[in-house]
């Protein structure tokens, strides 16, 4: 709720997001011109290192210009979902 009373944000980015249990918590967030991103978790395996678990992360971005259209697959964009 407090990111939507700042008029001049331009993009949020959230590392170890927790969404809810129904996950439709962002949809308070899908205003005009509003673009949001998920990026679910996933394994990640670092080499020599032991596989690491990423958390799920969410990109909002403002633009005019519409979604972005070079997003890997891993990406989901929230008009996906909602449409």
């Amino acid at each position: 709720m407090a990111v939507l009373q700042l008029r001049s944000l331009r993009y949020l980015w959230v590392q170890g997001y927790r969404e809810s249990k129904i996950g439709f918590d962002l949809l308070t967030m899908a205003l005009r011109f509003w673009n949001i991103e998920i990026i679910p978790p996933r394994k990640v395996n670092c080499g020599d290192c032991r596989e690491m678990e990423h958390p799920t992360h969410i990109l909002v971005y403002y633009s005019l210009a519409g979604p972005r259209t070079d997003f890997p697959p891993s990406v989901i964009p929230l008009d996906s979902i909602t449409h």
